[in-house]
């Protein structure tokens, strides 16, 4: 079972602007085959991955990015399980260089879907559900949701530090902010329309309605279980 929990850039809305309508969530499709969009792109990007990993530059984050944006999301009837399948995928089409490619999946995969620390949670009530997770150790102000009929996706920055070498051979401590974002799937069972954002002491928890008739399921991961 993937591990992997709770993306190209978006515009973000801030956590106080109004929720915005959506078309309900699709239901997923269970099958072990890629979806027609992403099977019939999969040969452009074989050739862009192998052109990358064939030269001196390594394969980044943004070359993922770049493949899985909003359009990848909003024509895939099943992202999170398309996301899972194409490593296999390509891998199957790739000879020497599956290591490379494997590695560089699975840093871009743990770095954007994987949030294990913020300790998702999910809170049924009579008409509503929501996503509470803990607040990222962000800058104020910095954490930005985005929410589609496909997924959820949030950015924030994180002070951090590094150092730097002088010409002297001497070390010197520099800050700056690493900007993060993570894409989680919407809990099963409720619109993404009329959602809204709350930030009680520690949390974020974004409030989604029932859809009529169904009952959410817990979400562990960015993957349905």
């Amino acid at each position: 079972m993937p591990f992997y929990t709770i993306f190209s850039f978006f515009l973000f809305v801030p956590l106080a602007l109004p929720a915005y309508a959506a078309e309900p969530v699709p239901e997923p499709d269970t099958s072990e085959t890629l979806g027609q969009d992403l099977a019939t792109s999969i040969d452009g990007w074989i050739n862009q991955i192998t052109t990358k990993l064939n030269s001196a530059k390594p394969v980044t984050p943004a070359d993922f990015d770049a493949i899985f944006n909003d359009n990848f999301f909003s024509s895939s009837s099943a992202p999170f399980k398309d996301i899972e399948l194409l490593e296999k995928k390509v891998n199957d089409r790739l000879e020497g260089q599956k290591k490379q490619f494997g590695t560089s999946y699975r840093q871009w995969m743990a770095d954007r879907l994987e949030t294990n620390d913020l300790e998702p949670d999910i809170i049924n009530g009579e008409d509503t559900v929501a996503l509470d997770f803990k607040t990222p150790k962000a800058q104020n102000d910095s954490i930005r949701i985005d929410i589609n009929k496909a997924r959820i996706k949030m950015a924030y920055a994180i002070k951090d530090e590094r150092e730097i070498k002088r010409p002297d051979g001497t070390y010197m401590k520099t800050a700056f902010l690493k900007r993060h974002e993570k894409i989680m799937a919407l809990p099963a069972g409720v619109s993404p329309a009329g959602y809204k954002v709350e930030q009680p002491s520690g949390h974020v928890r974004i409030i989604f309605n029932k859809l009529k008739g169904k009952k959410a399921e817990t979400v562990k991961s960015g993957y349905r279980e």
